[in-house]
């Protein structure tokens, strides 16, 4: 999924939905985003805020029942949010 920074939290969340539905049991999470050459350095104004960096996250499926697990499981909420119209304000 491409959608620079929001890009990793899109992905955790399909991930998750992936396993939560069966779908999958193991989904490797990977994000990067490499800015070092589009931003000028020499702007002081957005250097300092965009620069280069990736992560990356192994989401599995668990085997034992909610009422054993010692903490909670998985994404417990998330609300992700797309606008595509070009209307900035």
């Amino acid at each position: 999924l491409n959608a620079v920074c929001s890009g990793f939290m899109y992905s955790l969340v399909t991930a998750e939905s992936l396993i939560a539905r069966g779908v999958a049991r193991n989904v490797l999470v990977v994000g990067a985003d490499m800015y070092s050459r589009i931003v000028n350095p020499n702007d002081r104004s957005v250097c300092v805020i965009f620069g280069d960096g990736a992560g990356a996250v192994v989401l599995s499926a668990v085997t034992e029942e909610p009422s054993q697990a010692k903490a909670p499981r998985g994404i417990l909420r998330s609300s992700l949010r797309s606008d595509g119209n070009g209307d900035y304000l």
